[in-house]
């Protein structure tokens, strides 16, 4: 699994045992050796959203202000999320 998706087996042991996370640009190669969609990992329904990678271009074509939108209503979430579940 390490030469797959091209990192040493150390580091891939520290993520399966949670002592590292996997870093984004590596998810997609994890993905694939795992034989599942980016999509599927993070929980995303694809019919839903549409896929992963084609919710990126659509983040990449926003103007900066638009991006700025984006992740700024995702914090306002997640702080709404967390505090609802304390």
């Amino acid at each position: 699994m390490a030469m797959r998706i091209g990192i040493p087996n150390y580091v891939l042991s520290k993520m399966e045992s949670a002592q590292q996370t996997i870093p984004a640009e590596l998810l997609p190669a994890w993905c694939e050796a795992l034989g599942i969609s980016t999509s599927e990992a993070l929980g995303i329904k694809e019919a839903e959203w549409g896929s992963l990678a084609e919710l990126v271009k659509r983040f990449r074509k926003l103007s900066s202000r638009g991006r700025e939108l984006v992740l700024g209503h995702i914090k306002l979430v997640a702080k709404m999320e967390s505090k609802g579940r304390k």
